[in-house]
């Protein structure tokens, strides 16, 4: 299981599945997270359409495939971003799988310390 970041709002399941076909990785399955939308209609909110929350998880067949996507995708535009592509941790997935926004929100910023970390060593 791979985390990409940083993508476009606009990315879908679709675009991100093309982004790594393209470069002759074929995922399982890629799934961009998305929250809730809300609008007022006569004074009530009402929910709309799930906004992107610019990060997502792909899955790929095994180890070989991961590092090849990882290579290839680093530092990859879409749109007008550099998307960051990882594996994913198993706490990530977990929270991900349960809906824990609070959580996935703060193992995504662990992870994001630690590779600061690694790279300034």
């Amino acid at each position: 299981m791979l985390f990409v970041a940083n993508l476009p709002f606009s990315v879908d399941d679709a675009a991100l599945t093309e982004a790594f076909t393209s470069l002759s990785i074929t995922p399982k399955s890629s799934k961009i997270i998305t929250k809730p939308s809300y609008h007022y209609v006569d004074g009530k909110r009402e929910r709309g359409p799930r906004r992107s929350k610019g990060f997502a998880f792909v899955e790929v067949e095994n180890e070989h495939a991961q590092q090849q996507a990882i290579e290839k995708l680093q530092g990859f535009k879409m749109g007008d971003r550099e998307i960051t592509i990882k594996v994913a941790n198993e706490r990530m997935h977990q929270a991900e799988e349960q809906g824990d926004e609070s959580a996935l929100k703060q193992e995504g910023e662990k992870q994001a310390v630690v590779e600061e970390q690694k790279q300034d060593a």
